[in-house]
């Protein structure tokens, strides 16, 4: 199997085949033990998390807490706004608002020359009020919303989910605490407003033959915050993982599950021991696909570091301290080309 390099000299496999799967390719970690107070069974998941994440780097996630008919809603509300006419949708078009907020069409984004030709997608952060001082301020990743005329409910409906979301992500982030043989809240002190972006993602079908292993729904990339939180639509396979033999690999849909990959804020603050997995997404079905990715961060002004029982005694952390704010806004003004830097200038 070929590899190119990707803009962060990363090998990534070349080719648009992905091996198909079963499901006991992809870890299922149960979160049922977090809702409860069973240290033993909190033990046992934390185990299983820990080796999905050294090993794989992706898993699904059953027993999460969020009701089912909060998930349809979100998909049935994303489904009508991606059905809007195109000028309408572009009323809030991001490049036209402040930040990452707004409606990105089809072959906007870059993220690594060509990725993301044949994907539009709705982006949200955390809302706040107008008078909260990190909007006041303007800081990155807290901008105000933008937010459609129609279709009718649409805010609600994405706001109540970004919330489960939210809850979701404290629950599961005490989990890799108990992973990494840390105290379960450790990291609570670290999330009391943390990066939380949104992105609804509508990919329409491609059964063309794609030109290259770029000129697909969402090119190969990794994540950029802690873990990502990714609904996918029921019945239709597109997302794509490399897995440990260098081989891309298809992550179909599991009913009442979510996908969980690690990002590259949790490998570094693991200091390489929990993989952030490259990953990518070809839409080969003859129907269109909607997933919703939740992506999970610290707050903005945490200082980044190994964690010190991550380092190997003797040795050096692989990773200087960064600003979480400064490291996650990097990352995604190289996809947006500097685009959210000139808008935050």
């Amino acid at each position: 199997m070929g590899y190119r390099l990707d803009r962060y000299g990363r090998q990534v496999p070349v080719g648009l085949s992905a091996r198909q799967t079963d499901f006991s390719e992809l870890p299922v970690i149960d979160l049922a033990p977090m809702f409860g107070s069973d240290p033993e069974a909190k033990r046992a998941m934390a185990q299983a998390l820990r080796s999905a994440c050294i090993e794989v780097g992706f898993f699904y996630l059953k027993n999460h807490g969020v009701p089912q008919p909060i998930i349809d809603q979100a998909f049935a509300a994303s489904a009508e706004f991606f059905a809007l006419p195109y000028a309408e949708k572009m009323e809030i078009e991001q490049t036209r608002t402040p930040g990452y907020p707004g409606y990105t069409p089809m072959q906007e984004e870059s993220g690594d020359a060509k990725s993301r030709k044949r994907q539009e997608g709705f982006n949200m952060n955390l809302e706040l009020p107008l008078d909260d001082p990190y909007v006041t301020s303007r800081r990155p990743f807290f901008e105000p919303n933008s937010w459609p005329r129609r279709p009718a409910g649409f805010r609600d409906t994405l706001l109540t989910y970004f919330g489960e979301m939210r809850n979701l992500g404290q629950k599961l982030l005490g989990g890799f605490a108990l992973a990494l043989d840390l105290p379960e809240d450790h990291f609570q002190p670290m999330i009391t407003k943390p990066i939380t972006m949104m992105r609804v993602n509508h990919y329409p079908p491609q059964e063309d033959q794609a030109s290259d292993d770029e000129d697909i729904g969402n090119g190969a990339h990794t994540d950029f915050e802690c873990f990502t939180i990714l609904a996918q639509q029921k019945g239709i396979t597109a997302l794509q993982v490399v897995n440990g033999k260098g081989e891309w690999i298809s992550v179909p849909p599991i009913p009442g599950t979510f996908v969980i990959n690690i990002a590259d804020q949790m490998e570094r603050w693991t200091n390489d021991l929990f993989s952030s997995t490259m990953h990518r997404v070809l839409n080969k079905n003859a129907m269109d696909r909607t997933s919703i990715a939740f992506f999970f961060g610290s707050d903005d002004d945490i200082v980044m570091s190994p964690l010190p029982n991550c380092v190997p005694e003797g040795e050096a952390p692989k990773y200087p301290p960064i600003r979480a704010g400064d490291y996650v806004l990097g990352r995604v003004d190289n996809a947006y080309e500097g685009n959210l830097k000139k808008k935050l200038a």
